[in-house]
């Protein structure tokens, strides 16, 4: 399936505009906003008189002291208001010294922790956090314990219809698989792959046709040889395509 495509995924994303992949701009989100790099960096400020002591251990640089400081931070956070002015640099720092302290388990509860309150893009977040992973300087151990994480959050991002960052995690994850010699790892993630690439052209081919793309200009960019392929039931009188009568693969709208 995967072969198939006669345009590299990339390519693909460029023609197609993002808001047809992304979720219906009819939703309605109740989550608040996420803050701007201007209000965060002013709130970490603040932070930083907070934790004096704390912002003076891990300046030593020791990953221990940062992995310490991360869980000291989520903890703080799992007690506080989520409209409060300290709630997300909280998990923000947490998130951050998670990364540079290897603590892979504290920086995705802080990423869960922000996203079900504010609106940031949490697979993007853990996807820079699993990064870290792929340095030549991490033990194999602490990449064991990071790649339990893969997998669940290729699936989150697959399942926002995010799909440039289920494969950003996908390659991140053939780093790490690397790291440990893992076969199974790597098997999951050629899975992973075959499956996410379906299910793009599902969402490219659907929402396409839906915003009133040629059905002929779309059979070509996924690479059909007639647009009959692609057709459902209800497109029995499209122009160019001659009468169809194909059963739909191609007609959910997630």
């Amino acid at each position: 399936m995967f072969k198939r495509l006669r345009l590299p995924l990339v390519v693909l994303f460029s023609l197609f505009c993002c808001e047809l992949l992304g979720q219906d701009a009819t939703e309605e989100s109740s989550l608040l906003p996420a803050l701007s790099q201007s209000e965060l960096k002013s709130r970490l400020e603040t932070l930083k008189s907070i934790y004096p002591d704390w912002y003076e251990r891990v300046s030593d640089g020791a990953v221990h002291r940062k992995a310490s400081f991360a869980a000291k931070l989520l903890k703080d956070a799992q007690g506080a208001d989520p409209s409060s002015d300290g709630f997300y640099p909280i998990l923000w720092e947490s998130m951050r010294f998670s990364h540079s302290g290897l603590d892979c388990e504290t920086g995705f509860s802080a990423i869960d922790l922000l996203s079900s309150h504010y609106d940031v893009n949490a697979p993007k977040l853990k996807q820079v956090l699993l990064e870290a992973f792929g340095d030549s300087s991490v033990s194999a151990k602490d990449v064991q314990k990071a790649a339990v994480f893969l997998m669940p959050a290729i699936q989150q991002a697959a399942d926002r219809k995010d799909y440039e960052v289920a494969f950003a995690l996908k390659e991140t994850g053939d780093k790490l698989a690397a790291k440990l010699y893992s076969k199974s790892l790597q098997k999951d993630l050629a899975q992973a792959k075959e499956t996410m690439a379906h299910a793009y052209r599902h969402t490219y081919i659907t929402k396409s046709i839906k915003n009133g793309v040629d059905i002929s200009t779309v059979a070509e960019l996924v690479g059909h040889a007639n647009c009959q392929m692609i057709a459902s039931p209800t497109m029995a009188n499209t122009p160019n395509c001659g009468s169809l009568k194909v059963a739909g693969r191609f007609t959910s709208t997630n």
